[in-house]
């Protein structure tokens, strides 16, 4: 299973990472903090692993080059230095790094922000957003 992973800045001054499943757009979990670290990243995807109890593991995971997820000092892959590809290396992970500027490499999480920002004060809990998100709004290129 391929994995996108993204952090997001709201209107609200939280960071917000995601992890959404390449194919079917499932937004598998997200959180609301205060500030971004590599630790979070990690937790969060590690979470994914956990919850969700899928044939299938985690293969790849498609992320920015933010310094969340990757050393930016450092141009050898993986950095072991750096928490988050420790974690992708320790866990036989792939990790694909969108190029730089090209922000629709990452496009589908993108996209999800998007609907994120739009329609997330609308719910009193981001779990009652995800609900509705992954489970009764209709996802247009998916039929």
């Amino acid at each position: 299973m391929t994995v996108h992973l993204d952090w997001y800045h709201n209107d609200r001054g939280q960071q917000v990472p995601a992890v959404e499943d390449d194919a079917s757009r499932r937004v598998f979990d997200m959180i609301e903090v205060d500030s971004s670290s590599a630790s979070q990243a990690v937790e969060l995807l590690d979470s994914v692993d956990e919850e969700f109890d899928s044939p299938i593991p985690i293969l790849e995971a498609i992320t920015d080059h933010g310094s969340e997820f990757v050393n930016p000092r450092q141009d050898d892959r993986p950095c072991l230095d750096h928490e988050f590809e420790r974690f992708l290396h320790d866990n036989d992970i792939e990790h694909t790094l969108c190029k730089v500027g090209r922000p629709q490499s990452n496009g589908k999480i993108e996209r999800f922000f998007q609907t994120y920002e739009k329609h997330r004060q609308r719910f009193g809990t981001l779990d009652e957003f995800l609900t509705i998100y992954n489970e009764e709004r209709p996802h247009m290129s998916l039929d």
